[in-house]
């Protein structure tokens, strides 16, 4: 099915071997000096590309059970040092938002039958501008430097959700529920364009080569995806999102980027 797309998996959980968060907020000419937070005690999912940072491993070289993350299975072995990246921007809660979550999910539940939809965590929504990578600790402020350099001429601007589509992980082990994000211009291309040079220049793949740009709301286990029902562009009005900021979650690791002010 055309309509049907296929993405990599975004969101992580901690990797790197240092305990709690550290959120770097920068601008095009400046970063501040690291805050250390203090880490969320409630469970995250882990990254849909199931890249996991050592923490995650109950001993050395010894894979978590499958109960531990829901039966998610890792998209490669883990690595001791390897940092699971991505870069993506953050979606809150606006109005309008949970009810069409919602709307969709109740659709979805339908369309997947006996599989189970879990629904994701709110704080975790965000819209990829990157498939999960890995990198080494060393490499992660090189990273973000080059990441800045790539976004220094981006500006903020408008976008809506509009409609909802069906999407898998690469390797066809979870199927997601996705909100999708539209915008009337090539705004986005540029950005994810800006966001590859950087992944690019550190040895990894770019982002998809036309990308469907959407917020995972829910998934289920296995890549299978059901038929997308007929009313999925029209179940609720479009929700308008501003996107100021762009994010680099390097493990537990927050690095924001701000975008310059719109026009």
């Amino acid at each position: 099915m055309d309509a049907l797309a296929c993405y990599a998996d975004e969101d992580s959980e901690s990797g790197g071997s240092e305990q709690g968060v550290v959120v770097e907020q920068a601008s095009a000419n400046k970063i501040t000096e690291h805050a250390p937070l203090k880490a969320k005690e409630k469970k995250r999912l882990p990254p849909p590309g199931e890249l996991l940072g050592p923490d995650d491993q109950t001993e050395k070289g010894e894979q978590p059970k499958e109960r531990d993350h829901q039966g998610r299975v890792r998209s490669f072995a883990h690595v001791d040092g390897n940092w699971p990246t991505y870069v993506c921007f953050p979606v809150k809660m606006v109005d309008g938002l949970a009810a069409s979550i919602a709307r969709v999910c109740a659709i979805a539940r339908e369309a997947f039958g006996q599989r189970k939809l879990v629904l994701i965590d709110p704080v975790d929504f965000h819209v990829s501008l990157s498939r999960t990578f890995a990198l080494r600790y060393h490499q992660l402020r090189p990273f973000q430097d080059l990441l800045e350099t790539s976004l220094k001429r981006q500006r903020s601007f408008q976008g809506y959700l509009q409609g909802f589509e069906f999407y898998s992980n690469d390797d066809k082990t979870r199927s997601f529920v996705g909100l999708n994000f539209v915008t009337g211009s090539d705004v986005t291309r540029a950005l994810v364009s800006s966001v590859d040079k950087a992944v690019v220049a550190f040895g990894h793949r770019p982002y998809y080569k036309n990308p469907r740009l959407h917020v995972s709301v829910a998934w289920a286990l296995g890549g299978e995806l059901p038929e997308l029902p007929a009313s999925s562009v029209k179940l609720y009005d479009p929700i308008p999102l501003e996107p100021t900021q762009v994010v680099c979650q390097a493990g537990n690791r927050t690095h924001i980027v701000r975008l310059r002010p719109g026009k």
